[in-house]
């Protein structure tokens, strides 16, 4: 091992004909072995989370809405606005080796809020099913004193067939599946030196930004009971969600021109600089001495140290539609993670035809 990681400390320098740069002797030292530890207990946490933040906006009132083919034709469109509690103590743990700090309002869990742009089309007359659209994204909450750069998307795509239709007594029943695309993360300006270990170094300058990022796919099965009263007034619904992500959760150092260095061995080289097989062979020296199964990916403009997880959710929700003549309606719902033990709510209004 000891030789192995002497042959690693070899070929990196072996890239560098650069002189070291002077003046970093004051930068902050990081060791990328306890960002990894915080890493990863920050992985766990959003990979049960995402699911259950990327279940607001597609949980329409009624079951299965009609088809798009008729008289009239079944469509409607709206917004919704939703938040839901999120434990963010491993997230200000991971932010404190980049030198954040969180304000006096931060506390270990948050609720974070989520608008949410939707659509749906109804079916067919031989499939009863309906499709939905949706896209939406968190806003920022001032919980950090730094100036941070905040960005955190959702879209998604459903399907939901009708199995029982709502008759006499008998409500409604859907069975539905979705897909959606979660991509956000934080960033600030940092002047650091993190020290990856065998002599390795990188320092951030100028306006090189550092800081968590976070991806998943989110794949959900959902059941849905729906029942309408005194049409088209008011419909009760329900259901529950079983959810599973595939997350990659990563710290990011982003930069251009010197704002990003790689030190080794008494020399230093740009990381703009670098051609692609020496890109290429960083990354794979940088993943020989991680921790805690950290993945790199290395371009010109920035590095990423990637941790892969696996995430389950079961969600159950409820709540009420009141419907209007003019093809307005007022939704309100509640929504549980019974796994994770999060609690959620959100109110929409959509025109519905």
């Amino acid at each position: 091992m000891k030789f192995r990681r002497l042959l690693a400390t070899a070929a990196v320098t072996s890239l560098f004909l650069v002189k070291a740069a002077q003046g970093f002797a004051q930068t902050p030292s990081v060791l990328m072995g306890d960002i990894a530890d915080d890493l990863d207990e920050f992985a766990n946490d959003i990979s049960g989370a995402l699911p259950f933040m990327a279940s607001i906006g597609l949980d329409w009132a009624d079951a299965y809405i009609g088809q798009l083919i008729d008289i009239t034709p079944h469509w409607g469109f709206g917004i919704t606005a939703g938040a839901n509690t999120l434990k963010l103590d491993k997230l200000n743990s991971l932010l404190r080796n980049f030198d954040y700090q969180a304000n006096e309002g931060f506390m270990d869990k948050q609720l974070m809020p989520t608008y949410v742009a939707n659509a749906r089309i109804g079916g067919f007359r031989t499939l009863p099913f309906d499709i939905g659209i949706k896209w939406g994204w968190l806003p920022y909450l001032p919980i950090f004193k730094e100036d941070i750069s905040y960005e955190a998307v959702l879209y998604g795509l459903d399907f939901r067939l009708e199995l029982m239709r709502d008759w006499g007594l008998r409500p409604s029943v859907s069975l539905g599946f979705e897909v959606s695309r979660v991509t956000g993360g934080l960033r600030s300006k940092s002047d650091l030196e993190l020290d990856a270990g065998n002599g390795i170094k990188l320092v951030t300058s100028g306006d090189a930004t550092i800081g968590p990022v976070w991806e998943a796919w989110v794949f959900d099965a959902k059941l849905q009971v729906a029942k309408k009263f005194w049409e088209p007034r008011f419909n009760l619904f329900g259901g529950v969600r079983l959810g599973a992500a595939l997350t990659k959760t990563g710290y990011q150092l982003a930069g251009s021109g010197s704002d990003i260095k790689i030190e080794s061995g008494g020399n230093s080289q740009n990381l703009e600089d670098l051609n692609d097989k020496a890109r290429n062979d960083f990354a794979e020296i940088l993943n020989d001495t991680s921790e805690n199964d950290i993945s790199f990916e290395v371009t010109n403009e920035g590095i990423t140290g990637w941790i892969d997880k696996f995430g389950v959710n079961l969600n159950l929700h409820g709540g009420v539609s009141f419907n209007f003549d003019s093809g307005f309606r007022l939704e309100m719902a509640l929504m549980a993670d019974i796994i994770h033990f999060e609690l959620g709510a959100n109110i929409g209004l959509r025109y519905q035809q």
